[in-house]
């Protein structure tokens, strides 16, 4: 019998001269997300969660462009969101300092 490797048999989707940069997955901002739905903005923080929980499933089938992608909208949306949030409650603000 013989145990001898060739230098391009794959292994689970990579090979053994792939040089690639798709083995660590892009951060998925899950928590900036539910710090936006807790605190800021819930619709917008709810839409950043459900981007972010996207990020690992697309990572794992080996879509990393689309999880790229996922991770990056996910953290717009939480920015967003934080911002739309302290922009209300500036205004809320103010309203309520200014009837009283």
């Amino acid at each position: 019998m013989d145990y001898s490797f060739d230098n391009k048999q794959e292994f689970v989707g990579t090979s053994l001269n792939d040089n690639s940069t798709n083995s660590i997955p892009p951060k998925n901002n899950l928590a900036l997300a539910i710090f936006t739905t807790a605190c800021c903005c819930l619709p917008l923080g709810i839409y950043a969660i459900i981007l972010s929980n996207k990020v690992n499933t697309c990572f794992s089938l080996g879509q990393y462009e689309a999880a790229e992608r996922y991770a990056n909208d996910a953290k717009k949306w939480s920015v967003i969101g934080i911002i739309v949030g302290l922009i209300s409650q500036i205004i809320y603000a103010s309203i309520f300092l200014l009837n009283r």
